[in-house]
Formats: C-alpha cells, structure tokens, sequence
C-alpha cells in the first residue's frame, strides 16, 4: 500500500512506501511488463507484470519472447546444451544462413567453431556465421571412424577437415573403403586415390601360397 506519483518530463516514477520514498526511472513499458530501474543504481530493477496479458506473470518468458519476435530470432541448440540465438538477415529461411549474427544469451560470442545438436557446425567471427559445415562420420574397412567436417552434407569436397580420433588426420593416404584411399594434406582432404585390385589379388594369393 502506498502512493505514487509520475514525472512525465522526466519518465520517473516518486513512490511513497509509507516509510520511506523511492525514485524509478522507466527501463522497458510494454503493455504485459513495466520495468522500473532504482534510481542511482545501475542494476537494481522492480518488474510490474499485467496479468490481463501475462496471465503466468511470467515476465521472463514473456520478454524473451518478445525480443525474439522483434529481433527475429530463431534457435539452435549446443551440443553442449546452451541455446544459439541467430538473428536472421531474411526471414524468409527458416535455417540460419552464413551472415546471420548470433549469440548466447543475449551477449556476443567469441569467434571459433561452435558444434550443434544437429551436426551442423558453425564458424564464427565478429559474432557472425562466416562457413556453416556438416560432421559427417565414416567407418573404413579397418572398422576405424573418420570424421569428416564437410562444406556440403552429401559429399566430401576438397578442402574439408578429415579427423580420426579426435584429432586432424596426418598427411598420406587414408584408407577410405575397399577400393580407395583419402589423400590427406594438412589434415584436409585431397583427393581420391583407387586402390590397385591387381596388386591386391596378387597379394591375396600370395599369402594364400604361404599360408600368411
């Protein structure tokens, strides 16, 4: 119970408490959440929630999301479970795209590699999508993983990071299936190289002479 006075010029808000008086300045007026920052602090805030509009008084949902319609937001999930917020540059797409900005939690990001739940990876600069790449996991004949960071989904391409446990593959020939080999260079793949099927079936038939 109190009473309260408002200063239009300047958008303040004199609240009489009965034992003591207090001055708010507007932070954010919505028609579902008013927020009112003490005066001679910078992080001391009352929230006043509409229940009309609000019918949880739920202001923190209700103000992300709010921001998130004015912002044009869309989110991707972690793999470390943390929430990417991409503002969009067209809303047309659905899916971010290399340009959107990003963040967590509302606060900027630093640049690097930032895996999703999806597989999706997305490098970063300036809080910014610059490459999107797809993990892709592939098992050779030796029943060994490679891990492939790939420019497109359905295919590997020249220059797409090749991993095998974890870390970048070393330089040479990779074997890939039963009939080629990766050329690996600086951890990226080169090119494909077929497999000789004369040698192997010589091979074959000499460790099936010898008994190897």
């Amino acid at each position: 119970m109190g009473k309260w006075e408002y200063l239009r010029e300047a958008r303040s808000l004199i609240i009489d408490r009965g034992n003591d008086k207090i001055l708010c300045n507007e932070a954010f007026i919505d028609k579902g959440v008013m927020i009112l920052r003490l005066d001679g602090t910078d992080n001391q805030f009352f929230v006043l929630t509409n229940e009309n509009v609000v019918q949880d008084l739920d202001a923190n949902r209700y103000l992300k999301e709010l921001r998130y319609q004015n912002l044009k937001l869309i989110e991707s999930k972690l793999s470390d479970g943390r929430i990417l917020e991409v503002k969009r540059q067209d809303t047309y797409y659905q899916y971010p795209r290399v340009g959107d900005s990003v963040s967590i939690e509302a606060e900027e990001i630093e640049d690097g590699k930032y895996k999703m739940k999806d597989k999706k990876i997305y490098k970063t600069k300036d809080s910014r999508i610059i490459k999107i790449l797809t993990e892709t996991t592939y098992s050779n004949p030796d029943g060994v993983e490679i891990v492939i960071e790939q420019k497109y989904p359905d295919y590997i391409t020249v220059g797409d990071n090749v991993f095998i446990y974890g870390q970048k593959a070393k330089d040479g020939l990779l074997n890939y299936s039963k009939s080629k080999f990766m050329v690996i260079q600086n951890g990226k793949f080169i090119d494909f190289e077929r497999k000789n099927p004369l040698l192997k079936s010589i091979s074959r038939s000499l460790a099936n002479l010898f008994g190897g």
